[in-house]
């Protein structure tokens, strides 16, 4: 409970010490800013869950544990943010203040900002699409249809152009091993495959020019398009169907075929064989493009419809905008009803001032003693010199012994360039009297006396 107490007081972006010491103004804003922190902690997990569970297919053991961790990524870089939302508080330069505090601070503030409300717009579609998404079931099958069309159409082109190659050759094939008073039975016998070749090449330019119009009716929002483009994908739909029939029907036609010529021409067996495979490549092709469209949830087609048709999605949207915003801006009204800062203002500057006596303090028993060693080296160097002088002069001894013991005192302290150190704000300048150039003549010619 003490954890759980210390995190939810962290969650206001600001220290807990400033906070009991500010006014009941200020403690009733920063719960908010916790309630509305909390708030954007849950929407981040509800979000990335929703997301992940659509990502891995509704796999609950993966999508729990990374939308818990994206939650708390995103809260801890909110929370990051939420922590510089303060004024200067501490001494700057007047200049520096003058000129940066338009520029730099508005410009930092602004992309932090913008930072934000993209990380809000991003966690805000998983939830439009959690939320509106049976709404958009109408126009993401209309989408299905369209796509599903061109996937054909780009999958049985080569198919079908081979299908046409295929069974020509056949024809001729069969055409050149009769006789001449047989040919004309031979093309009645091959009169359905003819109309399934012609069939198949008016069914892609068919499919292309539907398809062509549907990319050039979209844009248009009035009823009378809607309809238009309505009536266009059933076409397509039936054509779609019709065309699966057709290859269904048309490949038992080939197996009966194939039986009926049984010990016939090699060449005419081999072209009845490739003829079936192309056939029979073109429905599987086109079954597991079904199954991988009704596999598929369009995950970002149903985000994207959602946004443009529903305006439910944008009012989504925008409360998520505004719950990342909200405490960001409690945070600033501070300032004009509390005194909140200017507490957090005394506060730090005790804090600075003690961290920089404490740095001087160390700073100054370091120098010392380096002096120190600095001073026994000098004296073991100076001591045979002094011992000579004893000998000689003693009184002298004496008085040069007294007088190095009093130069070795290591007794310094630390200089300060800055009047009002440590903020270094104004930079101190030592009061010299300067001499007039009379002073200067006399110090070159002395008067005699």
């Amino acid at each position: 409970m003490h954890n759980l107490k210390s995190i939810y007081f962290f969650l206001a972006g600001e220290d807990r010490a400033f906070i009991r010491r500010c006014d009941k103004y200020a403690q009733g804003i920063f719960c908010y800013i916790r309630f509305y922190v909390l708030l954007i902690f849950s929407g981040c997990w509800v979000s990335a869950t929703a997301f992940t569970y659509s990502l891995f297919q509704g796999n609950k053991w993966m999508c729990f544990p990374i939308g818990a961790v994206w939650a708390l990524l995103v809260t801890n870089m909110y929370l990051l943010l939420l922590h510089t939302v303060s004024p200067a508080l501490l001494p700057v330069k007047k200049k520096r203040l003058l000129d940066k505090a338009r520029s730099y601070i508005d410009v930092a503030m602004f992309f932090r900002l913008v930072f934000m409300s993209l990380l809000a717009v991003i966690i805000a579609q998983p939830i439009n699409v959690l939320l509106l998404s049976p709404y958009a079931q109408e126009s993401l099958d209309k989408y299905k249809t369209e796509y599903r069309a061109r996937m054909m159409l780009a999958a049985d082109s080569a198919l079908i152009a081979g299908e046409c190659r295929c069974g020509n050759e056949l024809v001729q094939s069969e055409t050149q091993i009769v006789t001449t008073d047989n040919r004309e039975a031979v093309a009645k016998r091959y009169a359905w495959l003819h109309h399934k070749i012609s069939e198949d090449s008016m069914y892609m330019a068919d499919v292309k020019l539907l398809l062509d119009s549907l990319t050039s009716w979209h844009g248009r929002f009035s009823d009378r398009w809607k309809h238009i483009s309505d009536s266009t994908r059933l076409v397509l739909d039936a054509k779609l169907r019709e065309e699966q029939e057709s290859d269904s029907l048309f490949l038992i036609q080939l197996h009966e075929l194939l039986a009926s010529s049984d010990g016939g021409h090699p060449y005419l067996l081999h072209n009845i064989v490739v003829l079936q495979k192309l056939i029979a490549g073109k429905i599987k092709n086109d079954n597991r493009l079904q199954r991988l469209i009704d596999k598929s949830n369009f995950y970002m087609k149903t985000n994207q419809i959602i946004l443009g048709e529903n305006p439910c999605s944008w009012l989504i949207t925008i409360l998520v905008l505004a719950l990342f915003l909200l405490p960001i801006y409690l945070k600033y009204s501070i300032r004009k009803k509390s005194l909140f800062y200017q507490e957090k203002e005394k506060i730090d500057r005790q804090l600075v001032s003690e961290s920089y006596q404490q740095f001087k303090e160390q700073y100054r028993l370091a120098f010392i003693a380096s002096i120190e060693r600095y001073n026994t080296q000098s004296w073991k160097r100076l001591m045979p010199w002094l011992e000579k002088l004893k000998l000689v002069h003693p009184e002298a001894f004496v008085k040069k012994k007294q007088h190095l013991q009093e130069l070795f005192k290591a007794d310094v302290e630390k200089y300060e360039y800055w009047a009002d150190h440590p903020y270094r704000t104004i930079r101190k300048y030592d009061a010299i009297k300067l001499a007039g150039e009379a002073d200067l003549l006399t110090l070159i010619y002395p008067e005699e006396e």
